[in-house]
């Protein structure tokens, strides 16, 4: 079962509105997902590009958690930003302000290794150069912390939008780690 969420748009919108819609659509799956045959206990929460962050936002920070925790079994991010206080570019300020002392606040990385959750990160080859620093940086901070790394997958010739328009079509890379992610137990 797969649910496809859109979040709301910066500049209206300001983080961490893309994690606290994350919060909504988990509320949503706790109460409602059993009807549509979820189960709760099972959720492995993906994104791509803004949506991985907005992912990370969601687990990095408890204060958007339902009082009894997030009940996540894995998290799957692809080519999105994880820490804005090292994006070559620096942060998006429509979404992210321009208040720097608000910045260290929106680096999901600490809370991503303190949730304890699997990991599958993936970025394409031919994704911008921001997105291959920030997976770096998540992957060499994952493993300084945790002694090992997480699942990660770099898919060759592929660009940012290709890299998700592939799964379940001809080029099955990602659909693959994905399932072995998903059934593996991680």
């Amino acid at each position: 079962l797969g649910i496809t969420v859109a979040c709301r748009l910066a500049p209206e919108d300001k983080w961490p509105a893309g994690g606290e819609d994350v919060a909504l659509v988990m509320a949503w799956i706790h109460a409602h997902g059993r009807r549509y045959g979820a189960d709760p206990s099972r959720i492995i929460l993906m994104g791509h590009s803004a949506g991985a962050g907005h992912v990370a936002t969601y687990l990095a920070n408890p204060s958007l958690h339902e009082a009894d925790g997030t009940r996540v079994a894995g998290m799957i991010l692809v080519s999105g930003p994880y820490n804005i206080l090292t994006l070559p570019d620096g942060p998006n300020t429509a979404y992210y302000g321009e208040d720097p002392l608000r910045y260290p606040a929106c680096n999901t990385i600490p809370g991503l290794i303190a949730s304890g959750l699997p990991l599958l990160l993936a970025v394409a080859e031919n994704d911008p150069i921001a997105f291959e620093q920030q997976a770096s940086e998540l992957l060499a901070t994952w493993q300084e912390a945790c002694g090992r790394a997480p699942r990660f997958a770099r898919l060759t010739g592929h660009n940012h939008v290709s890299i998700v328009q592939h799964i379940g079509a001809q080029d099955s890379f990602l659909t693959e780690a994905i399932l072995d992610f998903m059934h593996s137990g991680r």
